[in-house]
This record gives structure tokens, sequence and C-alpha cells, in this order.
């Protein structure tokens, strides 16, 4: 299986089936001093970019490993604020993993 160069992160720049992309990770924390060095606090959770290629059910692993899930957004100015994370780590808007759920497996 080949791996593709792109951020898992955070946000949903495109949404499509890779065979590989790098990964962002979030988490929640009531405030900026409550996130591990190195990662980015916005209105109560944490991000971080993982610049490694990997498949959506690796980097949701790898997020896992850091008490974390892959990144998703709830309002423009969160998107906005992970495209501009995602650019600041790779110097380009690049594609990234999100997290997400499956539809047939979750009823509300």
């Amino acid at each position: 299986m080949a791996a593709g160069l792109v951020f898992t992160l955070l946000l949903g720049l495109s949404f499509g089936l890779w065979d590989g992309a790098d990964a962002g990770c979030q988490l929640r924390a009531p405030t900026k001093l409550d996130c591990p060095a190195g990662w980015s606090w916005f209105e109560h959770r944490c991000f971080v970019f993982v610049p490694y290629q990997m498949t959506w059910a690796a980097a949701e692993k790898h997020c896992l490993s850091m008490d974390s899930h892959l990144a998703s957004y709830h309002s423009r100015e969160e998107y906005n604020f992970i495209r501009n994370l995602i650019h600041k780590a790779t110097g380009k808007h690049t594609t990234s993993w999100v997290g997400g759920y499956d539809s047939a497996q979750v009823r509300f």
C-alpha cells in the first residue's frame, strides 16, 4: 500500500480516500496551560500536527496512543485555525485526515 504525504491533523482541507496522509490530533483542555508541550490551544482543545504518512485508521490509532483523536472542526473559526496550523507546519495548504464516524454503524 502506497502512502502519500498528507497531514492528518485537523481539518478537512480536502476529503477523500487516500492511501496515506499526515496526521493531526486533538484533545480537550480547559485552558492553554493544559496542553502538552508542542500542542496548540484553540477553544478548549489542543491540536498537534503529526508529519507522518499513514492511513486514516493508522492516524486515528496514532492519536489514540497520545490520548487524543483525529482533529475535527465545529465552526468556521476552528476550520481557519486548523488550516493555519497546517500551513505553519508545512508551509502550504496540504491535504489532511480528519476525525469522523461510520454513519452505517452510528445511530443518534
